[in-house]
């Protein structure tokens, strides 16, 4: 189970945990871990550490858009 403190990533794992889940969850599953890995080895006091953090949140980001598709949207 991943760190609470990381709401992105447990809401990935209760949706995984649902039979017939969206197998591109595996896939997402996969960048966010990737995603939070690099992230957390950088310092974000360190200026250029802080632009790689926020490149790789766009980075991400960007990913989650390409496969929104697959999801529904949410009802605000």
């Amino acid at each position: 189970m991943l760190n609470s403190s990381y709401i992105h990533g447990l809401n990935i794992e209760k949706k995984k945990s649902k039979p017939g889940y969206p197998k591109i969850l595996d896939e997402i599953e996969t960048k966010y871990k990737n995603w939070r890995e690099k992230t957390e080895k950088l310092n974000s006091e360190i200026e250029e550490e802080l632009k790689r953090k926020v490149s790789l949140l766009n980075e991400y980001k960007d990913y989650l858009d390409s496969v929104s598709r697959y999801f529904k949207p949410l009802r605000v």
